[in-house]
C-alpha cells in the first residue's frame, strides 16, 4: 500500500527551516477531516502544522510551550503534541566542542487552528483526557504522552467496523527462577562499581506482552489490500490507545479441536460459540471476534468500565462525524512478501563476541571476494558490476532504465568498462560498501524477525487461565519456532550493549504449530515460549513489534561469550505521579527529554572494543595489558630521558608557536598590505609544518623505542602476545576479559534502564553517574608513595589556567585512559580506518580486519581513483560521422572548452579542498554549457563528433560535455541490452548470495544530457526547478503564472496544481509572476509534475 505523506516545515533552534514529511496517521487523518481537506494525492502540503526543536534551556523551552512559537514571518503557533521518539531528539552546535542547543522535537499548530488541539485530545481518547485534566493524579508521560504518540505513528488506515469483533483480555504473568548477578547498591552509594555474588532469583515476567491474535478472515482482508499474504501486522486503534502485534492464527478452529470441558473462564454455548471473560470480567463471544487483544496492548482500556462503555463513547453524538476514524484499524507494519536469506551483519553484535582475527577474515572473505572481482585488474566480473549498478529487471514493458551516464554506457556495450570514467564511477560507488565492510557489515545467513508469543500457549491460557509455565501443549522452555527453519541460531536485538544479551537458541519442529499455521507461514516471525527469560535478556524485549536478528552461522554461534546474566533489580521502577495539568505535562516532557541513551551506548561500545583488545599477558602475575597501556607506562618511565633527548625539539616548537602567534596577530591588524599578508601566510605555513614534522619525528622515535622494548620483553618471556596464542586460547582470553570487566557494562545497562524509566520516574541519569563509569577506565600517574600526581591544567595554547584567586588550576595527571581512543560503532567507518589508520596499538580482531581490508580492497579502490590513465578508444570507436569535415566554429569552440577542461584537471590534481574542487568543476560546467549552447541542436551532432575525434579528447570529457553525441551513435548501433532477474536455482551469475539469470531487454530512452544542462543552469540561476502537486493531467502550456501558492495556465487561467512550499520560498515567488516552461516531467504516479522554468 502506498503511504500518504504530508509536507510540513521543520524548524531548528535558530529558526533554520527545512521541509520534512509526516506520514499518515490517526492524528493526520483527523486533521484533514477538521480542515475538510480531501486530498487524493500521496503528498499533501500542510501549512498550519510545523515541527520545532525546543531550546535546551528549560525556562526558554517552557516559555515556548506555554505561550506559543512565532515563525520567521510573525505567524503564531501553539503546542499540539510530541512523541516518545521526538523526545529523544537533540540538536548540537557546530562548534569544535559540540554543545547541546536543542532538546525534544514538538508539533505545533497555527493559532487559527487552535480548536483542533482540544478536538484532537477529545477524539483520540473519547473525552477521557479532558475528563482527567486538572483532576486525576497519574504518570503523565506514560499515561498521556506515550499514548498520544501512537496517534502520530506511521500507519495505513483501513476502514473496518470492529464493534463486537474485538476481545480485550486481562494481563497475565509467570515466574522464572535463574542464577543472576546484580549491582551492589551499597558500594554504588560510596562511588564504587561492584557486583553481588551470583544467586538464584525468581523474576516475574509479563506473558503475551503486546501480543494478540487475528483471525485468518481478518488477515485475508488485509492480504487483499496489500496484494500478498499477511501473517502478522502492527496494530493501532482508538480510543483505547492500542499498540501491539497481531499474528494470523485460526483460534476458533483450535478451540473446536482442543476444547474439553467448561470452566469458570471458558465455555461453549448451545450454538457452538465459545465464550471467555475479558479484562473487566464480562463474557465475550470469542467465536465472533476477529481480534483477540489484551490490556498490555490496549493502554487506555483501564479508563473504561467495559467494552460496552467504549462502544457507547464512540457512538456519542459529538463523535458521530469521526465514527469512521474510530471504526478503522491502523496498520503500522506487515510482514514482507519475501524475506532475504542473507543480511548484512551489524557492528554492535560483533563488538560483544570473542571472534578471533582468523574468524573475522573467514566471515568477511565472501564479501571481500565479491568486491575484489569487480575491481580486479584482469577478468573483472561485468555481470556483478551491472547488478551492483542496478540493471535489474523491473517486470514491465518500459525497458531498462539508466539513472546515470555510466550506467547507460555499460548497458550499451561492455567495451565502456575500459574507460577511465566508468572505472572511476564504479570504484567510487563501491567505496562506500567496502568502507562498511571494514566496519563489520558483511553478509551472513540470517535475517531480522519479529518476536511473537506461542499462539498455542495463548489459546491454552485463554481456555484455562493456568500459569503459562504449566501449559505443555505449546512451545516449552528454551524452545523457539520459525516456520520451516530448524536448528541452532544466535538471536540478538538492537540496541545491544552487553555480551550477555545475544542468546544461543534452538529452533524446533512443532507438529501442532505447523498444523495450525500452515507450511507457507511467514518466516519473518519467531515464536517464543512463555516460560523462560529469553525476552528479558534480549535488551528487555516485548512483543509489540520488537525485532531480533536471527543468525544461522556456526562461527558466530560459537563466539557468544558464556557468562552469568545480569539482572537489573530496578527494571520497571515505579513511576512518579503528579496532578495532570498542561504545565505539569510540559515539565514532565522537558525533564525526561534528550538522548542520554545514545551517550551511554557510545560508552558501552568503547568499553566492548577495549575488552576485545588482543593485548599482552604479563607472565609474572598473569595481568592483561593492552598495547596502549604498555606504551603509556613505558613512556612515563622514560619521561626524563625524553625531556633531555627532545630538549632542542621542544624549544623549536615553542619558538615556532611564538612565530605563529606573532604573524596571526599581525594578520588581524587593519592596515596590513596584501604583500605583507602573503609573507605572514607563508611564515604561518612554514611554522605549522615545522611543528608537525617535529611531533611526527618524536612520535616515530618513541614508537620505535617502544617496539624494541616490547619485542625484548616478549623474547625474554616477560610478556605473551595474545595474537600468537592458539585460537581456543584467544577465545578463553576474550571470555576472561569480558567477564572481568562485566561490572562496568552492567552498570552502563543499569544507567540505560534508568534513562528509559526516566520517562516514568522523572529521575534522569545525572552527569555524575556517567562520569563514574568513565572514571573507572582512567589510570592516574602516582608518586613513589602511591599518591595520585596533580598537574597544572593548561589551555589549547599551553597556557596555565587559573582560578578566581589567580592560583593555577590543578588536575589529576592521567597515565592512560583505557577507552578514550577506542572506536565505537558510530565512528568505526571510513573516517576511523582512513584518518586514524587503525593504530597497530589497537589490536581487536575487528580493527585488525578493518586494516586488512583497507590495505587490500580499499587500497585498490584508491589506486583506481587516483592512477588510472584514460582509454578513449571505446568512445572514439562509437563516433561514426558520415561527414568528412566539421564546421570550423564548432571545432574551435570544442577545442577552447577542451583546453579549459585540461587546465582545470591539472589544477585539481593539486587541490585537496573538496569545496574548492566542486567550485572549480561547477564553474567549468557553466562555462562549457554557455560556450556550446548554440550547437545543442541535433543538426550539429555530426560536426561535434568530427571535432571530438580530430581533437582526440579524453573519454571523461566526451561523456561529461558531449554525451548527446555519444548517445546518438550508440542508439544507431542497436546493441543487445540485458537485464538481470533473480533466480531461486543456482546459476553461473552470483552476487551476494543471490543468483541471477540474464534476459535480453530494451533500453529505455533517457534525457541524461538534457538533465545535465538543466542542472548547470539551475546552479547558476538562469533556470529553476519547480515542483507542483495535485496535478490532474492538465496540458502544460508554455507560460504559467503564480497565484496563492498555486500555478495557473496564462492562456486560459486553468489551475495546474499547488506549488510545493520549499520551491515557493526558495524561488521567492509572488502572485502574478509569469514563468516560462522549458521542460516538464510528470511523476510516475501522475499526481505531481516537475517543471524547469525561467
Amino acid at each position: 500500500m502506498k503511504q500518504k505523506q504530508y509536507i510540513i516545515k521543520d524548524y531548528g533552534v535558530k529558526k533554520e527551516v527545512k521541509e520534512i514529511m509526516l506520514t499518515n496517521s490517526f492524528g493526520m487523518e483527523l486533521y484533514l477531516q477538521f480542515k475538510k481537506i480531501k486530498s487524493k494525492n500521496n503528498k499533501t502540503n500542510i501549512d498550519n502544522i510545523i515541527k520545532i526543536m525546543l531550546p535546551a534551556g528549560e525556562e526558554e523551552a517552557l516559555e515556548i510551550l506555554q505561550n506559543g512559537y512565532i515563525d520567521e514571518i510573525g505567524k503564531k503557533f501553539l503546542p499540539l503534541a510530541t512523541t516518545t521518539g521526538f523526545m529523544k531528539k537533540e540538536e548540537l552546535s557546530e562548534s569544535i566542542i559540540a554543545r547541546k542547543d536543542g532538546v525534544c522535537e514538538y508539533l505545533f499548530i497555527a493559532e487559527e487552528d487552535k480548536e483542533f488541539v482540544d478536538l484532537f485530545n477529545n477524539v483520540v481518547s473519547c473525552g477521557k483526557i479532558q475528563e482527567k485534566l486538572n483532576k486525576d493524579t497519574m504518570q503523565i508521560n506514560k499515561d498521556i504522552i506515550s499514548r498520544i504518540s501512537l496517534a502520530f505513528s506511521t500507519t495505513n488506515k483501513i476502514s473496518y467496523y470492529w464493534k463486537d469483533k474485538v476481545a480485550i483480555l486481562p494481563e497475565t504473568t509467570y515466574k522464572y527462577a535463574k542464577e543472576y548477578v546484580t549491582l551492589d547498591k551499597e558500594a554504588l552509594k560510596d562511588g564504587q562499581i561492584e557486583l553481588n555474588e551470583p544467586e538464584e532469583i525468581s523474576v516475574e515476567h509479563t506473558a503475551f506482552d503486546g501480543f494478540g491474535l487475528a483471525s485468518p478472515e481478518f488477515c485475508d482482508m488485509l492480504s487483499e489490500k496489500y496484494g500478498y499474504k499477511i501473517d502478522y501486522f502492527g496494530l493501532r486503534m482508538y480510543p483505547t490507545a492500542t499498540k501491539g502485534l497481531c499474528v494470523r492464527f485460526p483460534f476458533v478452529k483450535y478451540f473446536e479441536d482442543n476444547f474439553k470441558e467448561k470452566n469458570d473462564v471458558f465455555w461453549k454455548d448451545e450454538n457452538g460459540d465459545f465464550y471467555t471473560l475479558d479484562r473487566w470480567g464480562d463474557k465475550v463471544n470469542i467465536s465472533k471476534c476477529s481480534l483477540i487483544l489484551n490490556e498490555t496492548q490496549c493502554k487506555w482500556a483501564k479508563w473504561y468500565g467495559s467494552m460496552d462503555e467504549i462502544y457507547n463513547a464512540i457512538d456519542r453524538e459529538e463523535y458521530k462525524t469521526y465514527k469512521d476514524l474510530f471504526y478503522s484499524v491502523y496498520i503500522a507494519r506487515v510482514n514482507k512478501k519475501e524475506l532475504e536469506e542473507y543480511t548484512r551483519m551489524n557492528y554492535q553484535l560483533l563488538n560483544v563476541t570473542n571472534l578471533t582475527i582468523d574468524e573475522m577474515e573467514q566471515l568477511t572473505s565472501y564479501d571481500k571476494e565479491m568486491y575484489e572481482s569487480m575491481i580486479s585488474k584482469k577478468d573483472r566480473n561485468i555481470d556483478r558490476i551491472k547488478i551492483f549498478m542496478g540493471d535489474m529487471s523491473k517486470g514491465d514493458d518500459e525497458g531498462l532504465r539508466a539513472s546515470t551516464k555510466v550506467q547507460y554506457l555499460m548497458q550499451q556495450n561492455d567495451r565502456f568498462y575500459k574507460t577511465k570514467f566508468a572505472k572511476e564511477t564504479v570504484a567510487r560507488n563501491l567505496e562506500k560498501y567496502i568502507n562498511e565492510l571494514s566496519s563489520g557489515k558483511f553478509h551472513v545467513k540470517g535475517n531480522y524477525k519479529t518476536l511473537a508469543c506461542c499462539p498455542i500457549t495463548y489459546c491454552q491460557w485463554i481456555m484455562s487461565r493456568k500459569p503459562t509455565t504449566e501449559i505443555k501443549e505449546g512451545i516449552q522452555k528454551m524452545q523457539f519456532y520459525v516456520s520451516n527453519e530448524y536448528g541452532k541460531r544466535v538471536l540478538a536485538r538492537n540496541p545491544l550493549a552487553s555480551f550477555h544479551e545475544p542468546q544461543k537458541i534452538n529452533l524446533i519442529e512443532h507438529g501442532s504449530l505447523k498444523k495450525y499455521l500452515g507450511v507457507d507461514y511467514s518466516t519473518e516471525i519467531i515464536f517464543f515460549n512463555m516460560q523462560d527469560d529469553t525476552a528479558k535478556l534480549l535488551s528487555g524485549a516485548d512483543f509489540d513489534l520488537d525485532e531480533g536478528f536471527c543468525i544461522d552461522n556456526e562461527i558466530i554461534y560459537n563466539s557468544i561469550i558464556p557468562t552469568i546474566p545480569f539482572l537489573n533489580t530496578d527494571d520497571g521502577a515505579t513511576g512518579a505521579e503528579m496532578l495532570f495539568t498542561w504545565d505539569n505535562m510540559y515539565q514532565s516532557i522537558l525533564v525526561s527529554s534528550g538522548n542520554i541513551i545514545g551517550k551511554i551506548a557510545s560508552l558501552t561500545a568503547k568499553i566492548n572494543t577495549y575488552n576485545q583488545d588482543l593485548g599482552f599477558i604479563r607472565t609474572s602475575d598473569s595481568k592483561v595489558l593492552t598495547g596502549r597501556e604498555l606504551y603509556n607506562k613505558m613512556m612515563d618511565k622514560k619521561r626524563e630521558h625524553y625531556e633531555i633527548l627532545f630538549k632542542d625539539d621542544f624549544e623549536s616548537i615553542t619558538n615556532n608557536k611564538e612565530a605563529i602567534k606573532k604573524y596571526s596577530e599581525e594578520l588581524n591588524k587593519p592596515d596590513v598590505s596584501k604583500e605583507r599578508k602573503e609573507v605572514c601566510y607563508t611564515m604561518l605555513r612554514a611554522s605549522n609544518s615545522k611543528i608537525s614534522a617535529i611531533y611526527e619525528n618524536i612520535k616515530d622515535i618513541k614508537w620505535n623505542d617502544f617496539l624494541e622494548i616490547l619485542s625484548k620483553f616478549i623474547e625474554d618471556g616477560k610478556l605473551i602476545d595474545v595474537r600468537e596464542l592458539p585460537e581456543e586460547e584467544i577465545k578463553k582470553y576474550l571470555n576472561k576479559r569480558f567477564n572481568e570487566n562485566a561490572k562496568y557494562i552492567y552498570y552502563a545497562l543499569y544507567l540505560n534502564q534508568k534513562a528509559i524509566d526516566a520517562v516514568k520516574t522523572l529521575n534522569p541519569v545525572s552527569k555524575e553517574e556517567i562520569e563514574l563509569l568513565k572514571e573507572c577506565f582512567i589510570e592516574y600517574k602516582k608518586d613513589k608513595d602511591g599518591n595520585i600526581l596533580m598537574i597544572e591544567q593548561k589551555d589549547k595554547d599551553g597556557n596555565i589556567k587559573t582560578d578566581k584567586s589567580g592560583q593555577p588550576k590543578m588536575i589529576k595527571a592521567v597515565l592512560v585512559n583505557h577507552v578514550k581512543n577506542y572506536p565505537y560503532f558510530m565512528k568505526f567507518t571510513k573516517e576511523y580506518v582512513s584518518d586514524y589508520k587503525v593504530e597497530d596499538i589497537n589490536r581487536s580482531a575487528l580493527t585488525i580486519n578493518a586494516k586488512r581490508i583497507e590495505e587490500s580492497v580499499l587500497a585498490r579502490i584508491h589506486y583506481i581513483e587516483e592512477n588510472l590513465s584514460d582509454n578513449n578508444s571505446a568512445v572514439m570507436e562509437s563516433l561514426k560521422p558520415s561527414k568528412e569535415k566539421a564546421d570550423s566554429m564548432v571545432k574551435a569552440k570544442i577545442s577552447s572548452v577542451y583546453n579549459r577542461y585540461k587546465f582545470d584537471g591539472k589544477v585539481s590534481k593539486n587541490t585537496k579542498d573538496k569545496n574548492k574542487l566542486n567550485e572549480r568543476w561547477n564553474s567549468f560546467d557553466e562555462y562549457s554549457v554557455k560556450e556550446l549552447a548554440e550547437f545543442e541542436s541535433p543538426d550539429f551532432i555530426e560536426d561535434k563528433a568530427i571535432a571530438l575525434k580530430e581533437l582526440n579528447v579524453s573519454s571523461k570529457f566526451a561523456i561529461r560535455v558531449c554525451f548527446d553525441v555519444l548517445k546518438h551513435y550508440l542508439d544507431l548501433e542497436n546493441n543487445d541490452v540485458y537485464s538481470y532477474e533473480k533466480s531461486k536455482e543456482k546459476t553461473d551469475i552470483e552476487f551476494m548470495h543471490r543468483y541471477f539469470i540474464k534476459n535480453q531487454d530494451t533500453c529505455k530512452d533517457n534525457n541524461l544530457h538534457e538533465n545535465f544542462i538543466h542542472d548547470v543552469k539551475i546552479k547558476n540561476g538562469t533556470e529553476f526547478k519547480l515542483r507542483v502537486g495535485s496535478y490532474k493531467g492538465i496540458t502544460i502550456t508554455n507560460e504559467m503564472y503564480v497565484k496563492n501558492k498555486h500555478l495557473y495556465r496564462k492562456v486560459d487561467n486553468i489551475e495546474l496544481g499547488f506549488i510545493f512550499n520549499d520551491c515557493y520560498e526558495k524561488l521567492n515567488l509572488i502572485d502574478g509572476q509569469v514563468l516560462k516552461v522549458i521542460e516538464s516531467n510528470i511523476a510516475k504516479n501522475g499526481k505531481s509534475v516537475t517543471l524547469i522554468v525561467a
